[in-house]
């Protein structure tokens, strides 16, 4: 992390004393101020992917995997006259009160006063429920608090007995459908007993059975499985350490996908609540919409589809209460 933050504080530099003018009688003024939009955004975790618009802005967390990249096609789908911004990290936290908190002072930096309109898919979903807490303890509004697909921060001993490498292993074979182009079932229960080298070759050759590695090059898949891994068990770690201090008192909706999200060999009890346990956490009654794919592909082409015009209509009523 020390030295992507140096990367980005060489490219400031390289910007800096590249692209901005120097001369106060400079007539240059688009330049000037593109140069410095660029140079700001290396330094916050807002990620502008759809920034034009009147409506108020949709400020949304990234998932397990740190990257709101994945969000593109769904602020796309939302219209160009809704404002859409990522949140990823740009340093290391040690907790996810931590980032939450760095993420509502770039959010307020852009929006310095409620009501916000904040949301987070999957692990985002918890960081974003930590958010609009912070933003409700600082006497801010939360118009919308949107949870896609997230399980409430609920861990009873078995769950948290499980191998957690294994675990990631299991949600890390179905996620990459989305990003390879293939993807794997891995049974926890398969892999649990199973040494490190012993799992990957395992993934191995299921990834070989079904002829993926025609699709992509080996060192693409290599590249994405050992960056991805590390990248979903320090989110994991940093959700089964959050306990929430006290609950939401705004509006919570939460759009869950019409797909099966179970790992076999894994007993999530909350899977099997109509609220993923959020009602513990919120004083108000949870709105929950159903919306097509499955856990890892509701933000990707086409279930998005579906998932904007959901959110859209949330919005639309939120507003006109407001």
């Amino acid at each position: 992390m020390v030295s992507s933050t140096l990367r980005q504080l060489n490219l400031r530099e390289t910007v800096a004393a590249k692209v901005v003018p120097t001369d106060p009688g400079s007539q240059d003024f688009l330049l000037k101020t593109t140069a410095n939009k660029l140079i700001s955004s290396l330094a916050s975790p807002l990620v502008p992917l759809q920034p034009r618009g009147e409506r108020p802005p949709i400020f949304f967390v990234h998932p397990a995997f740190k990257s709101s990249v994945c969000y593109g096609a769904l602020a796309f789908h939302l219209g160009q006259d809704q404002p859409f911004y990522g949140l990823e990290p740009r340093v290391t936290y040690h907790s996810l009160e931590a980032m939450a908190a760095d993420y509502v002072a770039a959010v307020r930096s852009a929006q310095p006063h409620g009501p916000y309109r904040i949301g987070g898919w999957s692990f985002g979903a918890t960081v974003a429920f930590e958010m609009a807490r912070q933003l409700e303890s600082a006497g801010e509004r939360v118009a919308s608090l949107m949870l896609l697909d997230g399980r409430a921060p609920i861990y009873d001993q078995s769950m948290l007995e499980k191998d957690l490498e294994a675990y990631v292993m299991c949600v890390l074979c179905r996620g990459a459908k989305q990003f390879l182009g293939f993807g794997v079932e891995v049974s926890y229960t398969d892999i649990a007993p199973l040494t490190a080298d012993q799992r990957l070759l395992h993934v191995v050759e299921k990834v070989l059975d079904k002829g993926a590695l025609d699709l992509v090059a080996p060192a693409v898949a290599c590249s994405f499985f050992f960056r991805f891994q590390k990248d979903i068990k320090d989110s994991e770690i940093l959700t089964r350490k959050y306990v929430p201090p006290s609950k939401f008192n705004g509006k919570m909706v939460l759009f869950r996908s019409r797909g099966s999200a179970v790992i076999e060999g894994i007993d999530d009890r909350l899977l099997e609540m109509r609220t993923l346990g959020w009602d513990r956490f919120c004083s108000q009654s949870i709105e929950v919409v159903d919306t097509d794919g499955d856990h890892e592909s509701v933000v990707f082409q086409p279930a998005v589809v579906e998932l904007a015009s959901n959110m859209r209509k949330c919005l639309d009523e939120h507003v006109r209460d407001c």
